[in-house]
């Protein structure tokens, strides 16, 4: 019964809400799992190391896109069709066999008529790769349902697919670390960068939040119900990974994962808005004491809020318990409005903390981090940051103590 559902929530999504992509996708081979990369301007090399310790029984599925005419993209699709064996093929795939490697399965969205619109981008992208496992997953072509997702750039440990994922979760994110360049500044730059992600997801963590993981679409395999249940990525050129992480949470919880890392390219790059490369670029031109990081008084504040909304009955409690910024977030966002709607839909007050706990989901906690960097307390320098309870104890921080020393061996030499 509860696999029939399983497959009646797929099939929903395959039929109204799944790329035109997977309607002309015909194989005939069966795989233990499934893996989703977008490519874009990526050097063949990349792709190779990416999967080059993952095991046979593997169908790696890579989107190949780009959003008009570019020479290294047009470069990579004519690269598989020339080094490796075909096997079969569409009007816009290819199915390829490797000795000894994983069966690749190649997407053109890269030449005229297939390009992706600028303002979807890498979120479409994956989304068709993700779309088409779910397909084949739902064929019984894939036996483990499961949708795992990385970047053409990243490299993949050797017992990828042996970690156990948690079952009762909609979605598991795998730890990681960035490549270290041997130029002082480049390397000064990712590890900053680095620290701001694991202070952002850790002090989340530390203050009690549902929402505490890394956002970062090269780290996520996705249960293939939950992914049908939210609808898929987004279709947008940034930040697809994070808000559809922030969907999965409220269908099953996204577990963080631990044992060897998945190694990141620390490359300075302009091909997407927001990011790794762009970062790096911005950092080597801040100093060490610029004010990069939320300021730790600030998920002091949110571990309050979350306190509060996990402990009240009716609601009505909660801004006794804050300070003054913290309550002008709650007017700002109308919440008294908001209150009195989930507490009508609700019948008891466990219903009413979970109801509370989907709306102030990831995105508004990073809105609250946001009022209240603009409104009390100003973003700090790393000085600071490596002072925080979350960053000095490394079962929050994520952190190897390698790591740790690097960083404070910056501010020490500065």
């Amino acid at each position: 019964m509860l696999e029939d559902q399983h497959h009646k929530v797929i099939d929903q999504y395959l039929k109204h809400y799944a790329e035109w992509d997977i309607d002309d996708i015909e194989l005939t081979e069966q795989y233990q799992h499934v893996l989703v990369i977008p490519a874009f301007a990526e050097h063949p090399r990349n792709l190779e190391a990416c999967w080059a310790k993952v095991s046979k029984n593997c169908l790696i599925i890579v989107v190949i896109n780009a959003p008009a005419p570019e020479q290294r993209t047009l470069a990579l699709l004519s690269y598989f069709h020339e080094h490796y064996a075909l096997k079969t093929s569409g009007s816009y795939w290819s199915h390829f066999q490797q000795d000894a490697l994983p069966d690749l399965l190649i997407l053109n969205r890269c030449t005229q008529g297939l390009y992706l619109p600028v303002k979807q981008g890498v979120g479409l992208a994956r989304k068709i790769g993700a779309d088409i496992a779910l397909k084949l997953i739902r064929r019984g072509q894939i036996q483990k349902p499961i949708i795992y997702n990385t970047d053409a750039d990243a490299r993949l440990p050797a017992d990828y697919f042996n970690r156990k994922l948690d079952e009762t979760s909609a979605a598991s994110v795998y730890p990681f670390r960035h490549r270290l360049p041997e130029a002082t500044e480049p390397r000064r730059a990712i590890l900053k960068y680095e620290l701001k992600l694991h202070h952002y997801r850790a002090g989340l963590a530390w203050a009690g939040s549902s929402y505490a993981h890394d956002s970062l679409g090269s780290l996520i395999a996705i249960r293939a119900k939950a992914y049908a249940q939210v609808r898929g990525f987004p279709k947008r050129p940034t930040g697809e990974d994070f808000y559809l992480l922030n969907k999965l949470v409220k269908v099953g919880g996204v577990q963080t994962l631990t044992g060897p890392r998945i190694v990141l390219s620390a490359r300075p790059s302009t091909r997407v808005p927001v990011g790794t490369g762009t970062a790096i670029i911005s950092l080597q031109q801040l100093s060490l004491d610029a004010p990069y990081y939320y300021a730790p008084a600030n998920f002091y504040r949110l571990k309050s809020l979350l306190s509060a909304m996990q402990s009240t009955s009716d609601g009505e409690d909660i801004e006794t318990q804050l300070d003054d910024a913290s309550s002008g977030f709650l007017k700002a966002m109308g919440f008294s409005e908001i209150l009195l709607k989930l507490s009508t839909n609700t019948k008891s007050p466990e219903q009413l903390r979970r109801a509370i706990n989907e709306w102030f989901d990831g995105f508004k906690q990073l809105k609250f981090l946001h009022y209240l960097r603009d409104h009390q307390s100003p973003n700090v320098d790393l000085r600071v940051i490596l002072q925080s309870p979350w960053i000095q104890d490394p079962t929050f921080s994520g952190l190897s103590p390698k790591r740790f020393r690097m960083l404070k061996n910056f501010t020490s030499s500065h």
